[in-house]
């Protein structure tokens, strides 16, 4: 556990984050900030696609990445051109 102290900045008030609790948590750039009573939690932000070309990637290796519907998107009878 670290103690730090809320200090002024300009308008506002804020916490300085050593470079150990930065090297520690691994946070960088933007974050994002969950407010409760008594409680501020600061987290990287999750990307919503982080990890799909890896995944993607894996699923080709395994052969894994065919179609999901079963050749239903073969053309069918009710594709036929209609007359109206």
């Amino acid at each position: 556990m670290t103690l730090a102290r809320i200090i002024p900045i300009g308008n506002s008030r804020g916490v300085r984050l050593s470079r150990q609790v930065l090297a520690t948590s691994g946070l960088n750039g933007e974050v994002e900030i969950d407010c409760r009573p008594g409680e501020v939690t600061i987290r990287a932000i999750q990307h919503p696609r982080a990890g799909w070309d890896e995944a993607f990637a894996l699923m080709a290796a395994r052969g894994d990445d065919g179609e999901v519907d079963g050749g239903l998107t073969q053309q069918s009878s009710f594709d036929a051109e209609w007359s109206w």
